[in-house]
């Protein structure tokens, strides 16, 4: 009787600490999907707020996204532009903290959120207008933030997708998409270069060894052009990176 009763104790511990586990898991997993949706709506919310959408045909004739620059800095100064690629999620204000940790984890409005920033490297102290610009962002189980980076590895998506546009308060720019790569170097991450002879060599080295299928060299990219690195992880738990490279080219009004 008494090694009943024992077993029935034992059978109620392991139950409670059964529901114990099923009970965090799912809170953890509504805490998760809930700051997705916080997310998605405040960014949503500064869409609607700062930036007129036109037509396509709009945007054929004016070849430029409408973005209230006085109301952004307003909202926060540390906005430095806007990044922008048709059908996909892809459609984020560009921030520049004073470290990289900062938007890392916080949206625009200075709110803590798993999603995080669209943000500069702070190393890149003239973003947009020097030898290169590194962009990080999270790669969300949505697809929101850069996850659609990794279909820049697809031949189809590639094909559909082969810019970006890039807006600042200054200059309005087409991001010309011309390598991608899996990278577990950091010294793939420069913003800057000794000489023309070393930003050459950096071309060679990511074209040379591009994983972006389908890309046929359409892009001629040399050292005069200011180049744009986009980062974000990958579906692993380590060290390496995707990354997809672009060059800018002036948006004619």
């Amino acid at each position: 009787m008494k090694k009943k009763k024992k077993v029935n104790i034992i059978t109620d511990v392991i139950l409670i600490m059964l529901l114990v586990i099923m009970g965090f898991s799912g809170y953890k997993l509504y805490t998760i999907y809930n700051d997705y949706a916080e997310a998605k709506n405040t960014y949503d919310d500064l869409r609607g707020e700062i930036k007129y959408k036109p037509s396509k045909k709009e945007i054929e004739e004016q070849n430029s996204l409408d973005i209230d620059w006085k109301r952004l800095k307003e909202i926060n100064p540390d906005i430095i532009g806007w990044i922008y690629c048709e059908d996909t999620p892809i459609d984020y204000p560009i921030l520049q903290g004073k470290d990289n940790d900062y938007y890392l984890y916080k949206l625009y409005t200075h709110e803590y959120s798993i999603a995080g920033s669209i943000f500069a490297d702070y190393n890149c102290l003239n973003p947009f207008n020097g030898d290169m610009t590194i962009l990080y962002g999270h790669r969300m189980k949505d697809l929101s933030m850069f996850a659609t980076l990794k279909y820049y590895f697809w031949e189809d998506f590639f094909n559909d997708h082969p810019t970006m546009e890039i807006y600042t308060p200054e200059k309005n720019y087409t991001l010309e998409l011309f390598s991608a790569k899996e990278v577990g170097d950091m010294n793939y991450y420069r913003y800057n270069f000794s000489s023309p002879g070393d930003k050459d060599e950096y071309i060679r080295k990511i074209t040379t060894t591009n994983e972006m299928i389908g890309y046929d060299n359409r892009v001629k990219v040399n050292a005069e052009d200011k180049l744009v690195m986009m980062s974000t992880c990958t579906s692993r738990l380590d060290n390496n990176r995707l990354v997809v490279w672009g060059r800018l080219v002036d948006k004619v009004i």
